[in-house]
């Protein structure tokens, strides 16, 4: 398509076999126009994709978060659409970097990753906040929807680490977008979920109150 692309925009007639007329310019300029635009457009959106990125895990990244939660909030106060937030944060990290090496922490990043991915729909969003901490965002969820979810991250999770590899859990905060009166309440109250989580020994998901 690319070779085809050049030829248009160079104004090189195509024959396509020996029984069809030569394909004239104004229709290969059309041609030429809308595959430009295509590539034009696919490389922005992969841009676009890197700039929103987390390197490591390849999660989006918490600046593209805050302009989500200020939509999705915008959603439901428009329309009530609902929406809810989970925040998720790995247990122990620095112990599991502290015994096995900073691999292994990566490693455990990736396989949030890649579980959470396995259970979320293309419709939903998975952001790496800081450090051990990820969000996601599900779209037309309530919190006991994203409780079920959290509960399945965490399921998946314990039948993806073999025994072979270092152990480890995930905490869980859901808010759900109703329960919040602004996106950084929104975000605040599933942070306090988190916590009661982390404080009650991890390894579980709690609703916010």
């Amino acid at each position: 398509l690319v070779a085809i692309a050049g030829c248009l925009i160079s104004g090189t007639f195509i024959h396509f076999a020996p029984d069809h007329p030569v394909v004239g310019p104004n229709w290969m300029l059309a041609l030429a126009t809308a595959c430009v635009a295509h590539f034009a457009k696919q490389a922005l959106q992969e841009q676009l994709q890197l700039a929103a990125s987390d390197s490591l895990t390849g999660a989006l990244n918490r600046r593209y978060l805050v302009t989500q939660l200020d939509t999705r909030r915008a959603d439901f106060v428009r329309s009530q659409r609902m929406s809810s937030l989970v925040i998720l944060d790995i247990d122990g990290l620095k112990a599991l970097n502290d015994r096995f090496g900073h691999k292994a922490g990566d490693d455990a990043l990736k396989a949030v990753v890649d579980v959470t991915n396995q259970r979320i729909r293309g419709s939903d969003s998975l952001f790496r906040v800081g450090g051990d901490e990820f969000a996601l965002i599900l779209e037309d969820a309530k919190s006991h929807d994203a409780l079920t979810v959290s509960n399945d991250i965490r399921r998946l999770l314990r039948e993806h680490l073999s025994d072979d590899r270092p152990q480890f859990s995930v905490s869980f905060g859901v808010c759900c977008v109703d329960e919040s009166t602004s996106p950084d309440d929104w975000l605040e109250r599933a942070d306090e979920a988190l916590y009661e989580a982390k404080q009650g020994g991890g390894d579980v998901a709690r609703m916010a109150s």
